[in-house]
């Protein structure tokens, strides 16, 4: 009898929680990686770790251009199953924007050439030292263009 009682006071304070916090769906920021890697790199050297940090969990909708595809590196090659994918601003830049996405669902990645252009979207979830690498969460990308280099 105790057990049940004490379960269902365990379900109605949970669910008072999710009530008391709701999710926060902040817009896509408008500025651009390299505009945020030039913001880190203008900060004193001890504070570019704390000024990194303001832009975790922003989110982002930007149109990038792929540079290159791999398969990140595990102990176990069974767990090999996402590409790790890097995107630039534009030609010639050194911001790089990279995430990690299953390669089952997105095959027609193998087909993609440096130089063609996405939209994507995600939550940044690092930035990376030095500044010039921008990591992102909860990807989601749109092929626009097959455009080359």
């Amino acid at each position: 009898m105790f057990t049940k009682w004490l379960a269902a006071l365990r379900t109605a304070i949970s669910e008072k929680r999710r009530e008391a916090s709701p999710t926060i769906i902040r817009p896509a920021t408008a500025l651009t990686p390299l505009q945020i890697s030039k913001e880190v790199d203008a900060a004193r050297p001890a504070q570019r770790d704390g000024i990194a940090q303001t832009f975790v969990g922003i989110p982002v909708d930007w149109l990038l251009i792929f540079r290159s595809a791999n398969r990140p590196w595990r102990r176990d090659e069974s767990r090999r199953t996402n590409w790790q994918l890097f995107f630039g601003v534009k030609k010639g830049d050194n911001v790089f924007v990279t995430f990690e996405i299953p390669i089952k669902g997105n095959e027609y990645l193998r087909g993609v050439d440096k130089g063609e252009t996405f939209r994507v979207k995600g939550v940044i979830k690092e930035i990376g030292r030095p500044s010039s690498t921008i990591q992102l969460d909860n990807v989601s990308l749109e092929r626009v263009s097959q455009t080359h280099d």
